[in-house]
Protein backbone atom coordinates (compact mmCIF):
# COMPACT_ATOMS: atom_id res chain seq x y z
CA UNK A 1 0.00 0.00 0.00
CA UNK A 2 2.68 2.36 0.91
CA UNK A 3 4.04 2.42 -2.30
CA UNK A 4 1.13 3.10 -4.72
CA UNK A 5 -1.82 4.22 -2.39
CA UNK A 6 -0.61 5.73 1.08
CA UNK A 7 2.33 7.75 -0.12
CA UNK A 8 3.80 10.86 1.98
CA UNK A 9 3.65 13.26 -0.61
CA UNK A 10 -0.37 12.40 -1.96
CA UNK A 11 -1.80 9.60 -0.11
CA UNK A 12 -5.07 8.27 -1.96
CA UNK A 13 -7.24 7.84 0.84
CA UNK A 14 -10.51 7.28 -1.04
CA UNK A 15 -8.87 3.98 -2.81
CA UNK A 16 -7.60 2.67 0.28
CA UNK A 17 -8.91 -1.08 1.13
CA UNK A 18 -8.16 -0.32 5.03
CA UNK A 19 -9.61 3.29 4.99
CA UNK A 20 -12.20 2.39 7.81
CA UNK A 21 -9.11 1.43 10.07
CA UNK A 22 -6.90 4.02 9.09
CA UNK A 23 -5.39 5.45 12.17
CA UNK A 24 -4.02 8.21 10.03
CA UNK A 25 -7.41 8.94 8.49
CA UNK A 26 -9.13 9.15 11.90
CA UNK A 27 -6.82 11.41 13.37
CA UNK A 28 -6.67 13.15 10.37
CA UNK A 29 -2.35 12.92 10.13
CA UNK A 30 -2.74 11.78 6.65
CA UNK A 31 0.41 14.39 6.06
CA UNK A 32 2.33 13.34 8.69
CA UNK A 33 1.85 10.15 8.16
CA UNK A 34 4.04 7.82 7.07
CA UNK A 35 7.10 8.99 8.61
CA UNK A 36 10.18 9.88 6.24
CA UNK A 37 13.12 7.70 7.23
CA UNK A 38 15.45 10.22 9.90
CA UNK A 39 18.50 12.36 7.65
CA UNK A 40 21.58 11.03 7.68
CA UNK A 41 24.48 12.28 10.11
CA UNK A 42 27.04 13.84 7.61
CA UNK A 43 30.61 13.11 8.49
CA UNK A 44 32.21 16.44 9.44
CA UNK A 45 35.97 17.12 8.04
CA UNK A 46 37.76 20.09 8.50
CA UNK A 47 40.73 21.46 6.23
CA UNK A 48 43.13 24.57 6.59
CA UNK A 49 43.96 26.78 3.78
CA UNK A 50 46.53 29.66 2.93
CA UNK A 51 45.62 32.90 1.60
CA UNK A 52 49.19 34.35 -0.26
CA UNK A 53 47.85 37.65 -1.28
CA UNK A 54 49.06 41.18 -2.20
CA UNK A 55 45.55 42.71 -2.28
CA UNK A 56 45.65 42.86 -5.76
CA UNK A 57 45.92 39.51 -6.62
CA UNK A 58 45.77 35.72 -4.41
CA UNK A 59 48.05 32.89 -5.18
CA UNK A 60 46.31 29.71 -6.12
CA UNK A 61 47.08 26.02 -7.17
CA UNK A 62 45.61 24.26 -9.61
CA UNK A 63 44.23 20.74 -7.99
CA UNK A 64 45.19 17.25 -10.13
CA UNK A 65 42.43 16.41 -12.84
CA UNK A 66 40.61 13.70 -10.48
CA UNK A 67 39.39 13.95 -7.05
CA UNK A 68 37.93 16.14 -4.81
CA UNK A 69 37.94 19.62 -6.48
CA UNK A 70 39.55 18.19 -9.74
CA UNK A 71 41.04 20.48 -12.11
CA UNK A 72 39.87 23.61 -10.30
CA UNK A 73 41.99 26.16 -8.76
CA UNK A 74 42.26 26.01 -5.12
CA UNK A 75 44.35 27.90 -2.26
CA UNK A 76 47.26 25.74 -0.60
CA UNK A 77 46.02 23.50 2.16
CA UNK A 78 48.85 23.99 5.15
CA UNK A 79 50.20 20.12 5.72
CA UNK A 80 52.31 21.31 8.69
CA UNK A 81 54.65 23.60 6.85
CA UNK A 82 54.75 26.93 8.08
CA UNK A 83 53.07 30.04 5.91
CA UNK A 84 56.76 31.50 6.24
CA UNK A 85 58.78 29.26 4.84
CA UNK A 86 55.91 28.54 2.58
CA UNK A 87 56.03 32.01 1.39
CA UNK A 88 60.32 31.67 1.37
CA UNK A 89 59.78 28.91 -0.55
CA UNK A 90 57.76 30.78 -3.79
CA UNK A 91 60.23 33.93 -3.27
CA UNK A 92 58.11 35.89 -0.99
CA UNK A 93 58.53 38.24 1.44
CA UNK A 94 55.61 37.82 4.00
CA UNK A 95 54.35 40.91 6.07
CA UNK A 96 51.34 39.80 8.23
CA UNK A 97 48.75 37.33 9.24
CA UNK A 98 45.27 37.27 10.29
CA UNK A 99 42.87 34.69 10.84
CA UNK A 100 39.94 34.89 8.40
CA UNK A 101 36.25 33.87 9.72
CA UNK A 102 35.74 29.81 9.41
CA UNK A 103 33.58 28.88 5.72
CA UNK A 104 31.11 25.93 6.17
CA UNK A 105 30.28 23.72 2.99
CA UNK A 106 27.85 20.25 2.69
CA UNK A 107 29.04 17.97 0.07
CA UNK A 108 26.63 15.09 -0.03
CA UNK A 109 28.47 12.71 1.49
CA UNK A 110 30.12 15.08 4.49
CA UNK A 111 30.74 18.45 5.51
CA UNK A 112 33.69 20.85 5.84
CA UNK A 113 34.93 23.36 7.30
CA UNK A 114 37.34 25.30 6.18
CA UNK A 115 39.50 27.18 8.23
CA UNK A 116 42.33 30.04 6.42
CA UNK A 117 44.78 32.29 7.35
CA UNK A 118 45.56 35.49 5.11
CA UNK A 119 49.25 36.16 4.96
CA UNK A 120 49.75 39.34 3.39
CA UNK A 121 53.19 39.08 1.02
CA UNK A 122 55.08 42.00 -0.88
CA UNK A 123 54.15 41.93 -4.04
CA UNK A 124 52.52 38.69 -6.21
CA UNK A 125 55.92 39.47 -8.71
CA UNK A 126 56.95 36.68 -6.67
CA UNK A 127 58.55 33.86 -9.06
CA UNK A 128 55.90 30.77 -8.32
CA UNK A 129 58.19 27.98 -7.86
CA UNK A 130 56.39 25.16 -8.68
CA UNK A 131 53.91 24.04 -11.70
CA UNK A 132 50.35 24.51 -10.94
CA UNK A 133 50.51 27.62 -9.48
CA UNK A 134 49.39 30.97 -10.15
CA UNK A 135 48.52 34.49 -8.64
CA UNK A 136 44.94 35.41 -10.08
CA UNK A 137 43.59 39.13 -10.01
CA UNK A 138 41.54 39.58 -7.30
CA UNK A 139 38.42 40.99 -9.43
CA UNK A 140 38.51 37.29 -11.34
CA UNK A 141 37.73 35.31 -8.26
CA UNK A 142 34.07 35.98 -8.94
CA UNK A 143 34.25 34.14 -12.71
CA UNK A 144 37.66 31.72 -12.19
CA UNK A 145 37.24 27.79 -11.76
CA UNK A 146 36.99 27.84 -8.09
CA UNK A 147 35.12 25.63 -5.82
CA UNK A 148 31.86 27.12 -4.26
CA UNK A 149 33.19 27.20 -0.50
CA UNK A 150 36.88 28.61 -2.03
CA UNK A 151 35.50 30.97 -3.86
CA UNK A 152 33.18 32.33 -0.91
CA UNK A 153 36.12 32.69 1.15
CA UNK A 154 38.13 34.52 -1.08
CA UNK A 155 35.01 37.17 -1.81
CA UNK A 156 34.48 37.33 1.65
CA UNK A 157 37.86 38.16 2.58
CA UNK A 158 38.06 40.82 -0.20
CA UNK A 159 37.60 43.72 1.55
CA UNK A 160 40.09 43.16 4.34
CA UNK A 161 42.84 44.89 2.58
Amino acid sequence: LGATICTRSKPRCGGCPMRGLCIAEHEGRQAELPEGKPARALPERESTVTVFTDGKHVLLERRPPTGLWGGLLTLPERSGESPESFAQRQGCRLLGTQALPPVRHAFTHFRVTIHALRCDVASSSCPVGESGWEWLPRERVASAALPTPIRKLLLSAQHLR
